[in-house]
């Protein structure tokens, strides 16, 4: 009887030590588990940081460095209030472009009427200007995160804002450099007259209305001209059948002029 009530409690230690063994293993590899984790969370040393592709200047685009001033000295950041921005609308969200627009003019830039780009699938935002507004365009590219600066052939100093879809806000006004700072143009620009990846300018759709206008009255000139010539004609016509003594046909356009005696 001793020798059973014996065997029943070595049996008893050696589960329980089984048991201790088993629950000391899973506690450790629980609490390794854990410390992994915090570090990964915490990003600790780097861990848990997804590397993504190395961001080119300007996205790829080419883009000339900024012009020098007129006493040869660096390029500098304009005041906003000097600086004409129409925003067009890239996307397909209605109104895009008339909130961007409202927050430019609130930030005093000379804002014209919001508008709809010529296409409406635009992923990133592009800040497209001319030759005559290089550092007006990397102001107003200052206030963007993630926007592209384009340059076309225009010869004025406007400088469009297509809102692409990746737009989400404007920059921190605290982070925008101010007036009169030095640009740090983009890394691998170019001088202007070196420039290669130039668009075409958009023909604007008042430059349309003014041919139009311009085709109308040139046609009406002619139709005028044409007119008058014929009227000459018919009028020269009207006197030598007067001074031959002949009375002209009724319903002439000489008759029509002078009447009938």
């Amino acid at each position: 009887m001793t020798q059973a009530n014996d065997e029943r409690a070595a049996r008893k230690q050696y589960i329980r030590r089984r048991q201790k063994v088993v629950f000391t293993i899973t506690g450790t590899i629980l609490t390794i588990a854990l410390v992994i984790s915090l570090l990964f969370f915490f990003h600790v040393g780097g861990l848990g940081n997804v590397k993504s592709a190395a961001v080119q200047p300007n996205y790829g685009q080419q883009a000339p460095c900024a012009a020098q001033e007129q006493d040869g000295s660096k390029g500098k950041y304009v005041e906003n209030r000097n600086i004409t921005v129409r925003v067009l609308n890239g996307t397909e969200f209605a109104g895009f472009a008339q909130a961007v627009s409202s927050a430019l003019q609130n930030r005093e830039f000379n804002t014209q009427a919001a508008g709809n780009y010529t296409s409406s699938k635009v992923e990133r935002t592009m800040i497209i200007f001319g030759k005559n507004a290089i550092n007006q365009a990397y102001t107003v590219n200052s206030n963007f995160t993630d926007a592209t600066m384009v340059m076309d052939d225009r010869e004025d100093m406007l400088i469009d804002v297509v809102v692409g879809a990746t737009f989400d806000n404007l920059q921190n006004q605290k982070k925008v450099p101010t007036a009169g700072k030095e640009i740090d143009s983009f890394e691998g620009c170019v001088t202007v007259d070196k420039m290669t990846d130039v668009q075409k300018a958009p023909r604007t759709r008042r430059r349309v209305i003014c041919r139009f206008f311009v085709l109308q009255i040139f046609g009406l000139t002619s139709r005028f001209r044409f007119f008058t010539e014929n009227q000459d004609r018919e009028v020269n016509s009207y006197i030598r059948g007067l001074n031959r003594g002949q009375n002209p046909p009724e319903n002439t356009p000489e008759t029509a002029l002078f009447g009938t005696d």
